[in-house]
């Protein structure tokens, strides 16, 4: 059974105030979605600063260029104004802060939504400078991003899992008897996705993940190359990890071509990550990639805040409606 989930940016051409997340998470609740997540982004890029995605945030006007509420702040209203929806990162930048800050933060508030945190960790990425400015512009080396994440995820889960003081020394982080209290509701530890594509992702998605999540891959890519992949880490790690995909989905009566719409957007391997269109293109699109191995979708209803929160919950309304039916059947 496919499950599928909301992300909603936090920006945008006209961003959403925080009693508009607060609605559009009701209604996802209320549609039957697995969860809602709020990307993570410390400092707003530029629209240079994130390859391969062209011209994005350029549609930002100048007055919102840095206008975004701090997800640390909307996940607990958002966890409070419902009851089975869950909620977490889409994604988080794992080693912005010390690991130690994100497991105290993500127990708290796993316990205090009764286990309904997802928590999606990835690590940015760079500008065609190499720099990554949500790490080196706050004084954080963003090349040895990949090895501090090894060390924020072996600290993190150790911190969830065990009941007495945790002493660690590593190459980046080190904690002298950590203690952890609550604990995560959810066992052994808050939902845990990764999100990237390289064989470490993969490797780190086997190890601790439920997901390993991929930003609209084409389903050729998920059935010849994530599939047997993450299948050889789980057997490695006794992991248990599937694949959550992202995509863009515009649901609308009206015919679309695909290829323009990729085109567009400047965003994916191909049109097979934008399920656009009516009802039936939008689950022929989700479809392949179910078949393909895809266990999970995670869909973009505003185009990364090109769209409007009122277009956002139409298409969402749309989905829930028209295309979750056909993917059933």
């Amino acid at each position: 059974m496919l499950d599928f989930s909301v992300i909603l940016a936090p920006w945008g051409r006209q961003p959403p105030d925080v009693p508009e997340v607060v609605a559009v998470a009701k209604d996802a609740e209320a549609m039957g979605f697995y969860s809602i997540g709020i990307p993570h982004v410390p400092l707003m890029p530029y629209a240079d600063e994130r390859p391969p995605y062209g011209g994005y945030p350029a549609f930002i006007p100048p007055h919102f260029r840095h206008f975004e509420y701090d997800p640390l702040v909307v996940l607990p209203i958002l966890g409070n104004a419902t009851t089975r929806l869950k909620v977490g990162f889409n994604v988080l930048v794992t080693p912005w802060l010390h690991p130690f800050v994100w497991a105290r933060y993500l127990a708290s508030l796993d316990a205090a939504t009764n286990g309904r945190v997802v928590a999606g960790f990835g690590l940015s990425e760079p500008s065609p400078n190499g720099l990554v400015k949500a790490l080196d512009n706050f004084g954080i080396e963003g090349r040895t991003r990949g090895s501090r994440a090894d060390e924020a995820l072996d600290l993190m889960t150790r911190l969830w899992v065990t009941d007495s003081p945790v002493t660690y020394r590593g190459h980046f982080y080190t904690g002298i008897e950590l203690a952890l209290d609550p604990k995560p509701t959810r066992k052994p530890y808050v939902e845990l996705w990764w999100a990237g594509v390289s064989d470490r992702s993969i490797v780190r998605a086997a190890k601790y993940a439920r997901f390993l999540e991929l930003a609209f891959p084409t389903a050729t890519s998920v059935r010849e190359h994530f599939v047997p992949r993450l299948g050889q880490e789980n057997a490695t790690w006794n992991g248990h990890a599937g694949l959550a995909a992202v995509v863009f989905s515009n649901v609308t009566s009206v015919d679309v071509d695909q290829k323009t719409v990729w085109r567009r957007y400047h965003i994916g391997e191909s049109p097979e990550g934008f399920a656009v269109g009516t009802p039936g293109q939008c689950a022929d699109v989700l479809g392949r990639l179910a078949t393909a191995g895809v266990d999970h979708f995670v869909l973009d209803f505003n185009r990364h805040g090109q769209d409007s929160v009122t277009e956002y919950r139409h298409h969402m309304e749309a989905f829930a409606a028209h295309v979750v039916p056909l993917l059933a059947s």
